[in-house]
């Protein structure tokens, strides 16, 4: 398992030290992916840079009459049923 899929698992982080700078439980993108994923959709790693930080991607199925949001457009997708 590489680390950018080993990020989006529960309690798990990228920096597996324990002294490292930023504290948090991992779950954070876990539950981001679970609740995307609930909607239809998923995130994803895009880019990510030692020291810099990560860009990620979130899709989201807007139904019917998916439209414009403030930080982007919905993408419509398929629900996908074995996530139920």
């Amino acid at each position: 398992e590489t680390t950018a899929e080993k990020i989006f698992t529960p309690f798990s982080q990228g920096d597996g030290t324990f002294s490292r700078k930023y504290g948090g439980s991992g779950l954070g993108l876990a539950l981001s992916r679970q609740i995307a994923r609930a909607l239809g959709g998923d995130v994803f790693l895009k880019q990510s840079a030692l020291g810099q930080g990560s860009v990620f991607s979130v899709t989201l199925d807007g139904g019917p009459s998916s439209g414009s949001l403030a930080a982007g457009t919905l993408v419509p997708r398929k629900p996908r049923a074995d996530l139920i």
